[in-house]
């Protein structure tokens, strides 16, 4: 079994696959607000060892250092703490990718927005649950011509489609975190069997 991990200290992201890839379970992992940073990574790492038992590899998101230096500071906290919690209990080391590297890897441009992800994962890999999703790619093409034609500025592109991506989250329950957790597990499946 393969456990997938979109770390983050407000909403977390977790795939199970098995070996040969099939999608076997995914959730969030949401600690409460009111909690202090590193009560949050307690939490998170808690509830990830929770799921490792039976688990002979750990995929993990590796961090992005962009301009949002407090944020990374965060996210390192929790990557460290979900790694050595790893390592404790697997004596192994877990897999790193780069969201970008691991969208590549499944066949997803790797700056493609979250909507345009949590598109893919439905119609790759939860198909079975979700027929429809041409609503949301006539949307997306729509909103970028907007943009291509000068009709809407950079920012009401990004805030077009963060608000889409948050529809659909609500319709179908597949939110930006389950679908890179998804897309990670899924990438080292891809690059394993090469």
């Amino acid at each position: 079994m393969i456990i997938a991990c979109d770390l983050s200290l407000k909403r977390t992201g977790i795939a199970k696959l098995t070996e040969d890839g099939r999608l076997i379970e995914y959730k969030n992992i949401i600690p409460e607000n009111s909690l202090n940073e590193f009560l949050k990574i307690a939490y998170i790492r808690s509830e990830i060892e929770s799921m490792i038992h039976n688990c002979s590899e750990m995929i993990v998101e590796d961090l992005y250092l962009g301009i949002n230096f407090k944020g990374i500071k965060h996210l390192a906290r929790l990557s460290g703490a979900v790694i050595d919690m790893w390592i404790r209990h697997k004596f192994r080391e877990p897999v790193l990718y780069m969201a970008c590297h691991a969208r590549k890897l499944v066949g997803i441009k790797g700056n493609a927005h979250k909507i345009e992800v949590q598109v893919f994962v439905v119609k790759n890999y939860l198909k079975k649950f979700y027929k429809d999703v041409s609503w949301v790619e006539q949307e997306i093409i729509s909103i970028k011509q907007a943009y291509k034609d000068k009709r809407i500025s950079k920012y009401k592109l990004k805030k077009s489609l963060d608000d889409l991506s948050k529809s659909f989250e609500e319709v179908t329950g597949i939110g930006e975190d389950i679908a890179d957790a998804i897309i990670l597990g899924k990438a080292y499946i891809n690059e394993r069997t090469k």
